[in-house]
């Protein structure tokens, strides 16, 4: 009598230390894409290589030309937003444009800005350009004599050599004490990534708690883009923080990678901006006497700035206009008091 076949099912030798083995290597391969990817973003937090690179590229073509005839391909700032376009009159321009049309005036000349800059301010950034920090009118007769002359600000610093080390380092040290570091000859000076990443985290924490406290995150350079172009001077929400971030680092690569000349110059502006001239809207209209009075309710780190720029004043022999009178004083306060 036939017995029938006992049939076992065939089993693959060696299956489970194969997979084994490959959940470990998959699991190391993770592990080591995640170190490389925190060593990468740690040097370029450390370098701004790479932001360097990119920004510089597309900087490269921004610009402008003048052409005959009238433009098509311009772009006007909005009447309604930045104190800096307001007070110097950028924001007028269309209407005035449009009066003197109306009065019989042609237009034989006038700018067209590049595709890149065209793209830069059709995606709602400030336009990065060379600014100008005193604005003004001198007339003057056939022989070259001065008839008029009235600038504003009427004082403001030259350049940076013409700034006081002691005014200089008294800025950094409570605003960017690394900001004119000279190892970080690429650093974009429109982000502070420790900064940055506290500010998340207590922006986090106050959706739990809603009394916690939750400083800013601004550096010297996203004040700057703040106080000049942002609606009345300020910071109404958090994607036109992005905006003032994204703009600042396109105008610190505008002449190339390296940024030191443009972290420089961030260094002049907060020393030439007070209040009333258009680009700090607050306590526009605070007397000279109740000065002091109005910075003891700020920061105690404006108040000892205060203090350096009195100091620096007096110590030395302050070359045209910085820290002469009491409100160039304020001028240098502004920044730090986070307004």
């Amino acid at each position: 009598m036939n017995r029938p076949l006992l049939r076992l099912p065939l089993r693959a030798a060696g299956t489970a230390p194969v997979r084994k083995w490959l959940k470990r290597g998959l699991v190391a391969a993770l592990l080591l894409a995640l170190a490389l990817a925190a060593h990468f973003i740690q040097v370029e937090i450390e370098t701004s290589r790479l932001q360097a690179h990119y920004l510089s590229e597309v900087t490269r073509d921004v610009g402008l030309s003048v052409a005959d005839g009238p433009s098509h391909a311009i772009r006007f700032p909005p009447d309604d937003k930045g104190p800096y376009d307001t007070r110097l009159g950028y924001a007028l321009l269309p209407s005035i444009e449009k009066r003197l049309t109306q009065c019989g005036f042609e237009i034989t000349a006038q700018a067209r800005d590049s595709e890149c800059m065209l793209s830069i301010a059709d995606r709602g950034l400030f336009l990065p350009y060379a600014e100008k920090d005193q604005a003004g009118l001198q007339l003057v007769d056939g022989t070259g004599a001065t008839l008029f002359d009235a600038r504003f600000p009427g004082r403001s610093y030259e350049n940076f050599e013409a700034i006081p080390p002691l005014v200089v380092n008294s800025l950094l040290f409570i605003e960017d004490r690394y900001l004119l570091d000279p190892n970080q000859p690429n650093r974009n000076p429109a982000i502070d990534w420790g900064r940055f990443s506290r500010a998340l985290v207590d922006q986090g924490a106050r959706l739990v708690n809603r009394h916690q406290s939750a400083p800013g995150c601004s550096t010297l350079a996203t004040q700057i883009e703040k106080f000049r172009y942002s609606a009345d001077g300020r910071t109404a929400s958090p994607p036109e923080k992005l905006r003032q971030i994204a703009s600042a680092s396109l105008r610190a690569y505008l002449n190339g990678p390296q940024t030191l000349p443009a972290r420089q110059q961030i260094v002049v502006v907060p020393l030439a901006a007070q209040p009333g001239i258009g680009e700090i809207t607050v306590s526009a209209t605070v007397s000279p006497p109740s000065t002091r009075a109005q910075f003891q309710r700020l920061q105690p780190s404006a108040e000892r700035a205060f203090h350096c720029a009195e100091f620096a004043g007096a110590g030395r022999g302050v070359p045209s206009g910085a820290l002469a009178d009491d409100r160039a004083a304020r001028a240098f306060v502004f920044p730090a008091s986070r307004l």
